[in-house]
């Protein structure tokens, strides 16, 4: 029997540790977080490229502090870009309109401005990505 090098096995443990670490999300997200930790844990994971997670910090903070409208424009945005940075152009065109919904409604005056603006820059590009889509997928005459 061929033994591993123990400089091989170090690393192969460490690439299972990191891999199997980064791909799966809490079951539960400890309650005394304020909004601002979920966002920072939120945005930490997103950077990681660990978007499952990130959702589910984004999804967390929008529930518990769901009174704020602010953290709902926050939340839909991140999500929305999230889906966009994924490929997943449906889930992020139906966000990002939600979104913009809500700075047409009585709330939205007092939203911050900078997830319309940001929302309306990459929309466009969301509905660009599906109509290149739907021809692709469309059958050829």
């Amino acid at each position: 029997m061929k033994r591993i090098p123990l400089l091989a096995a170090a690393i192969l443990a460490l690439g299972l540790t990191l891999t199997l670490g980064c791909s799966s999300a809490p079951k539960v997200i400890p309650e005394g977080l304020s909004s601002s930790e979920l966002i920072q844990r939120a945005q930490e994971a997103s950077d990681s490229y660990n978007y499952d997670l990130a959702i589910q910090y984004y999804r967390t903070a929008m529930e518990r502090y769901g009174t704020d409208a602010s953290m709902q424009a926050m939340g839909q945005y991140e999500i929305a870009f999230i889906y966009y940075k994924q490929d997943k152009f449906q889930e992020s065109e139906d966000l990002f309109k939600s979104l913009l919904a809500l700075y047409d409604g009585p709330s939205g005056p007092s939203l911050p401005p900078r997830y319309k603006i940001l929302a309306l820059k990459v929309l466009p590009k969301v509905e660009a990505a599906l109509a290149a889509k739907a021809k692709k997928a469309a059958p050829k005459k």
